[in-house]
């Protein structure tokens, strides 16, 4: 486990310092589910562009490891709202596609 962080990657989950409670407390959100990311963003539980946009990239990285597609075609044909947008989003987002593609193929 690593000590601090505002946001990383720790044994396939998200680890978020909830940024609502600083400065009083220091409490972190983990996470395997891509829509509770989705929360921690629209809650504000995480704040700054960089970190949304980190944030963003693991939460699709998160959807595509539960997802049964081998493929971005597959992903997509596979018709489910929450496979299409994470298709759609990987397709429009050159880094979180990278991202989320090669962790999804190293077993991150």
């Amino acid at each position: 486990m690593i000590p601090y962080c505002s946001i990383c990657w720790d044994d396939n989950k998200v680890r978020l310092l909830d940024q609502r409670l600083l400065p009083q407390q220091e409490i972190y959100l983990e996470t395997t589910d891509y829509h509770d990311v989705i929360e921690a963003i629209r809650t504000l539980a995480i704040r700054g562009a960089p970190a949304i946009g980190v944030a963003a990239a693991m939460g699709v990285a998160l959807g595509v490891m539960k997802s049964q597609a081998a493929t971005i075609a597959e992903l997509r044909a596979a018709g489910t709202p929450s496979r299409e947008a994470v298709a759609q989003l990987m397709l429009r987002c050159g880094l979180a596609r990278r991202v989320a593609y090669a962790a999804w193929h190293r077993g991150v």
